[in-house]
């Protein structure tokens, strides 16, 4: 599972322009490509005796929405996809069918987002490994991955970042995106809040343990 959303965009391409009578040079921007955010990935293991349970998937969508109150839209490939996809779509999420493994297109746009610099995401160990495991199988022009890994979660980014290619009020956004010490002074929240002084800080499991060692 991959949240994302477009945050604003960068310059590929200006020209600068001379203004005869004042001797002032100005850029112009000529080209500009997205900037994408991936909010919050999530890898679900099914259980070693069953499948998934689709229902909770839904509950846990439904209580996103509650809190994610610009969560309108989601996509799935059709495994296991047809009744979470009906649900969502009684309770106002457009939802569609998309498949990264018919083309190669989602994979295109995200390995430009990557080299490009213009994709946040957060650190997530299973992604890293299953980036490093795909192929590319030009004759069935898909890409695919290797028998020691899988690429669920790198689908999930790949086709999250495609949907928001395809929406008109991505290219609308022509600003740089905005840094959290912005978006802290815009909300008047400058002053940092401190970490608790008490406890035993949370280790992370998306990070390697020598990353986390503790001050002493």
């Amino acid at each position: 599972i991959a949240f994302g959303a477009t945050v604003g965009a960068i310059t590929t391409k200006k020209k600068e322009m001379l203004d005869v009578d004042t001797k002032e040079k100005t850029e112009i921007v000529e080209a500009s490509a997205p900037v994408y955010t991936i909010f919050g990935l999530l890898k679900i293991n099914p259980p070693s005796n069953g499948q998934i349970d689709i229902s909770k998937v839904e509950k846990f969508y439904l209580t996103i929405k509650e809190y994610l109150t610009n969560f309108n839209s989601f996509s799935a490939d059709r495994a296991y996809s047809i009744t979470l996809i009906q649900n969502l779509r009684r309770n106002g999420v457009t939802s569609q069918y998309l498949s990264v493994d018919k083309t190669t297109d989602a994979y295109i746009e995200k390995k430009n987002c990557l080299t490009e610099n213009r994709l946040w995401i957060p650190e997530h160990e299973a992604h890293k490994k299953e980036l490093k495991g795909l192929i590319l199988d030009i004759e069935k022009n898909k890409v695919d991955h290797s028998k020691l890994t899988d690429k669920d979660v790198s689908d999930a980014v790949a086709g999250t970042i495609y949907v928001l290619s395809k929406r008109k009020a991505t290219y609308k956004k022509k600003d740089k995106p905005k840094q959290l010490y912005e978006m802290r002074k815009e909300t008047g929240e400058e002053k940092k809040t401190e970490r608790p002084t008490y406890g035993q800080r949370p280790r992370s499991n998306n990070r390697n343990r020598r990353w986390q060692r503790r001050r002493t």
